[in-house]
């Protein structure tokens, strides 16, 4: 995908999708410290990325387009506060959107005690499930990939 075949079409293709969360995730940005990038609300970048918007302003198409090229890395990584379970971290994929996704849900009932409250109730409580499961496990029971998945 080239920036001058580009220049005048503002249309979010699924390339365009795809390159989006895939530089988005290589960085290390979540919804919201992307959005302050772009200077739009985070579920402008999620339905940038996953729909349902067709097309965006050619202002920030432009930007989106350098910033798909790569032309803000730097800018980024110095400036902008890149989530802890970044590419750099040894966290499988799956991990990191599970956490991303905790992470906008959290977001969502920001004005919600009860449901923030509730939330994190809940994320503790299997959590807390899951380690005792583990725990209960042997150590022979478990591959070595599978203890190097867990360290």
């Amino acid at each position: 995908m080239e920036k001058n075949s580009l220049a005048f079409e503002n249309k979010l293709t699924a390339d365009i999708r795809t390159r989006l969360k895939e530089k988005r995730i290589q960085l290390g940005l979540t919804y919201l410290s992307l959005s302050k990038f772009f200077e739009v609300n985070w579920s402008t970048i999620r339905k940038w990325e996953l729909g349902p918007t067709i097309t965006c302003n050619i202002t920030k198409f432009k930007k989106l387009i350098a910033f798909i090229h790569g032309d803000y890395d730097d800018q980024l990584k110095e400036g902008m506060p890149i989530c802890p379970y970044s590419e750099n971290n040894r966290l499988p994929g799956t991990v990191r959107l599970c956490m991303e996704r905790l992470s906008n849900t959290y977001m969502i009932c920001k004005n919600n005690e009860d449901l923030k409250q509730q939330l994190i109730e809940n994320v503790n409580q299997t959590t807390c499930e899951i380690l005792q499961d583990l725990i209960s496990i042997s150590p022979p029971q478990l591959s070595k990939n599978e203890l190097d998945e867990l360290f």
